[in-house]
C-alpha cells in the first residue's frame, strides 16, 4: 500500500470524492468531505509556517496516509480514519512544539531577570554593568523568538484540532440515518405514526 499527501492534488481527498462519486453520494456528503478538506488545509499550512519558522520539519505521520486502491464506501470510512489520525498526529507535534519553546521562553525569563541583577549590582563598574546588560538584552530577545514560535505551534495546534474534530464528526455522520419519526415508528412495528419530529437511528 503507498502513501499519498493528506492534501494536494491526487491526495486523499481526491481519493475520497473519487469514492463518494462513485456510490453516488448526495450532496450533503459531497459538501462535507469538501468542508473537511478547507479545514485540514488550514491545520496543513498553520504547520508548515511552524515548520519553517522552527527549521523543521513536519513528521510524516501528520502529512501522508496510506492510499487505498478501492473506491468502496469501506475505503472511504477508512480514509476519514486516517486522515484524523493525521490531523492527531500533527496537532500531537504542535502540543510538544508549543511546549518546548514556552519552556525555552521560561528559561530565557530566568536568564534576562540574572543578568539585569548582576547589572544592578555592578553600577559602578562600567564595564561589567554594560557587559551583563548585553546578556540580559541577548536573553531577552531569545525569550521574544521563543514566544513567537510558541504562538506560531498553538496556532498550529488549534487548526489541528478543529480538523480532527471535523473528521471525528464526518465519520459519524456516515453511521446515522435520519428518518421520520413515524415511519421510523411503523417500521418497529408499533401504531403510533407521528410525523413531526426526525428520528436519528444508528
Amino acid at each position: 500500500m503507498t502513501s499519498i499527501d493528506v492534501v494536494g492534488s491526487d491526495g486523499a481527498f481526491d481519493v475520497m470524492l473519487k469514492s463518494l462519486t462513485v456510490a453516488e453520494a448526495g450532496p450533503t456528503q459531497i459538501n462535507g468531505v469538501s468542508a473537511w478538506q478547507g479545514t485540514v488545509a488550514i491545520a496543513t499550512a498553520e504547520g508548515e509556517v511552524y515548520c519553517t519558522a522552527a527549521q523543521t520539519e513536519m513528521n510524516p505521520a501528520g502529512r501522508q496516509v496510506d492510499g487505498f486502491e478501492t473506491t468502496t464506501h469501506r475505503s472511504w470510512v477508512a480514509m476519514c480514519e486516517a486522515i484524523t489520525k493525521a490531523m492527531g498526529n500533527q496537532r500531537s507535534q504542535a502540543v510538544s512544539g508549543q511546549e518546548y519553546w514556552q519552556a525555552l521562553a521560561w528559561s530565557h525569563r530566568r536568564a534576562r531577570d540574572y543578568w539585569y541583577l548582576r547589572a544592578a549590582a555592578a553600577i559602578r563598574n562600567r564595564e561589567v554593568h554594560d557587559r551583563c546588560v548585553a546578556q540580559a538584552e541577548a536573553h531577552d530577545l531569545a525569550r521574544v523568538r521563543c514566544e513567537e514560535l510558541a504562538d506560531l505551534a498553538g496556532r498550529w495546534q488549534a487548526a489541528a484540532e478543529v480538523a480532527a474534530t471535523d473528521g471525528v464528526k464526518l465519520t459519524r455522520g456516515v453511521t446515522v440515518r435520519i428518518e421520520p419519526i413515524g415511519e421510523a415508528i411503523a417500521r418497529q412495528g408499533l401504531a403510533d405514526t407521528a410525523k413531526a419530529k426526525q428520528y436519528h437511528t444508528v
